[in-house]
């Protein structure tokens, strides 16, 4: 099931309508039609609060993971699981710039180790 499937089966689980998820985002119901039958997706910027209206971790929502998705609800925040979510997204070099990224902010704040 990919991204697209999972809202629209969340939503008929829930018996909630795709205009109130579109109003709820802050989209036109036309955008969220056409992710049903054009195949598009909605933009990064609207999974965050499609999880959240739709009351399921970013996790479960992006990959279908329900292990991950059970921990997570109750350890993470919603930022920390966007932030997850786009980690797996990126290749190994970006993997590694984040970790420098991660390692220099520790250190500066005195964190470290």
């Amino acid at each position: 099931m990919n991204l697209n499937e999972r809202i629209f089966f969340l939503l008929d689980k829930n018996g909630q309508k795709a205009t109130d998820l579109a109003k709820f985002i802050g989209v036109a119901d036309s955008s969220v039609t056409a992710w049903k039958k054009e195949g598009s997706f909605p933009s990064s910027k609207y999974i965050s609060r499609i999880s959240e209206f739709l009351n399921v971790p970013l996790d479960y929502l992006c990959t279908g993971d329900t292990v991950c998705a059970e921990a997570a609800v109750h350890e993470l925040s919603s930022d920390e699981l966007e932030l997850l979510s786009n980690y797996r997204r990126l290749d190994s070099r970006g993997k590694h710039k984040l970790h420098t990224v991660i390692y220099e902010e520790l250190d500066r704040i005195g964190k470290m180790g």
